[in-house]
């Protein structure tokens, strides 16, 4: 399981037709940087403990099938430099 992986420092999947919900437990790869599935088919709400992710630096989740609000524990991303989510269902503001 992808999630038991705490020393992972970059995943990267683009446009793998990966489908289905973004696990609760990437939220315990505390080492994770960069997280880029773009292009696939990830579907439902925006998973609240990708938030526990405090060292990411680049978010590369657009052109999904996410939807609803963004989790107000986005804002624990310190560190991110580059968010990339348009062409999702995602609604409202942008936690501070």
């Amino acid at each position: 399981e992808l999630g038991q992986l705490s020393n992972l420092w970059i995943i990267t999947s683009p446009e793998t037709a990966f489908t289905g919900f973004i696990p609760v437990s990437w939220g315990n790869l505390k080492s994770l940087k960069e997280l880029d599935f773009s292009q696939n088919q990830l579907t439902g709400a925006f998973a609240t403990e990708l938030g526990q992710l405090t060292k990411l630096e680049t978010v590369n989740l657009y052109e999904n099938g996410l939807t609803g609000a963004l989790p107000d524990t986005i804002g624990n991303w310190a560190n991110v430099k580059e968010v990339h989510l348009y062409s999702n269902g995602l609604t409202g503001p942008l936690p501070d």
